[in-house]
């Protein structure tokens, strides 16, 4: 009798109670790397940039030996609102304003339209060649990728041409990359969205 409830008492015990560490923080361990990677290539570029945008921060500071700029307050905000800057000719913050302002607006008005007319359009009942204009649709981001896939393919077959020792050792590594580059290429394009499909339906 005690060792049932024993037995019951451990097998109602709540997720994450378990000895070792919680789930939530395996978790936080898992994205940390990548995170810690994002900090340094984006998260400081963008505090150093804040920082730089109060100061009078030009290309003598780049220096290891440079001095420290001097702080500016909000006066870059102010010549740049009134066009004080004149390093750039014709420089019009307004005018560049309204016009990113303009191309914004009017780019996600008709993206958003026209991607919405052609999938009601293609999933019509009864309409022929649908997968036929479907992977035309597809062929923009497919093309690319594939060209990317393959520039990087081709720096590695000069390696093909070495002799000797070097050739030993580095053409087998050229073959294992250029393999699992377009494998993995192939793969990603059919059998991962054809398992997709099917386990999500």
């Amino acid at each position: 009798m005690a060792s049932f409830a024993i037995t019951e008492a451990a097998t109602s015990a709540p997720a994450g109670s378990r000895r070792g560490a919680p789930r939530w923080l395996t978790a936080y361990l898992y994205i940390l790397p990548a995170t810690m990677i994002m900090a340094a290539i984006t998260y400081w570029p963008i505090l150093f940039q804040v920082y730089m945008s109060f100061t009078d921060y030009g290309l003598r500071n780049l220096r290891f030996d440079a001095p420290a700029p001097n702080f500016v307050g909000l006066q870059n905000f102010i010549d740049l609102i009134t066009n004080g800057i004149t390093v750039i000719p014709n420089f019009s913050f307004w005018g560049m304003l309204a016009f990113n302002l303009f191309w914004t607006f009017s780019n996600v008005i008709f993206h958003v339209t026209i991607g919405i007319l052609i999938a009601v359009v293609l999933n019509t009942p009864g309409l022929r060649f649908r997968g036929f204009y479907r992977a035309i649709f597809i062929l923009p981001i497919v093309v690319p990728t594939l060209v990317a896939t393959l520039c990087i393919a081709i720096v590695w077959f000069p390696l093909f041409k070495l002799g000797g020792v070097a050739g030993y050792l580095f053409k087998p590594m050229a073959e294992a990359i250029i393999i699992a580059m377009l494998a993995s290429f192939i793969l990603s394009r059919t059998l991962v969205p054809t398992m997709a499909n099917y386990l999500l339906q």
